[in-house]
């Protein structure tokens, strides 16, 4: 499946976003998973499993576990 272009673009305004967020401190769990998201989203599935276990390292809850299987799957789904 071939992911629009202005879906890309806006994917990565939320990385962009979520990128700066952390940079300037804001280490928080969610911020992090929110980013493991936009990075499945945008077809980066690596990236999108370090965020995800990022995230469950500051803090263990049930998106963040949801969000690191879904990034396992797209893993799987690229080989």
């Amino acid at each position: 499946r071939q992911i629009q272009p202005t879906l890309l673009v806006r994917n990565q305004k939320t990385i962009d976003y979520y990128v700066t967020q952390i940079s300037y401190g804001k280490n928080s769990p969610y911020a992090w998973n929110n980013l493991s998201r936009a990075y499945r989203k945008a077809g980066d599935c690596v990236n999108a499993q370090k965020a995800a276990e990022k995230a469950l390292s500051i803090r263990d809850y049930k998106r963040a576990r949801n969000n690191l299987r879904y990034a396992q799957f797209c893993l799987e789904t690229k080989k």
